[in-house]
């Protein structure tokens, strides 16, 4: 159930008292049934219109804020065109993965898939072909002096 008719029915219900407590004021409760009911209203509606705009404030701030800085960081990024300097991760062809055998690319064969070799000392990239048929990139390791 949605909270507008939750808030309908709430407001029915209390309108039903009201017109209750002004039906049956000749008994001396009425009065105090509605003057009860009224005062119960009022807080609350006060309490909404105290705290929203507060709450709204802060809220569409902190959002200007967010989109603001979202805005300067494209516009950064889209301010030198094609002089603008490739990310790290990205080769000159502009692709992020590229095998280090066939040299083949994400771009070049989109079917392919690339995973670096978790025996290999460096970063090395290989596509699903030649990822357990390449030959290791292992570090020179000395096994001592030698004696001359």
């Amino acid at each position: 159930m949605k909270g507008k008719w939750l808030v309908f029915i709430t407001l029915g219900m209390d309108l039903f008292l009201v017109i209750q407590g002004f039906l049956t004021s000749s008994a001396g409760y009425g009065w105090i049934l509605v003057t009860m009911i009224v005062a119960a209203i009022l807080t609350v509606l006060l309490f909404l219109a105290l705290s929203r705009g507060k709450n709204q404030t802060v809220y569409n701030t902190k959002y200007a804020e967010k989109i603001r800085k979202a805005r300067q960081q494209a516009e950064r990024r889209n301010a030198s065109g094609n002089n603008a300097k490739q990310a790290p991760y990205m080769n000159a062809s502009g692709a992020r993965h590229c095998c280090t055998v066939c040299k083949r690319t994400e771009r070049t064969n989109p079917e392919l898939e690339f995973r670096y070799c978790s025996k290999c000392v460096g970063n090395y990239e290989y596509c699903s072909e030649h990822l357990y048929t390449h030959l290791h990139k292992l570090p020179n390791v000395t096994d001592g002096p030698t004696e001359t």
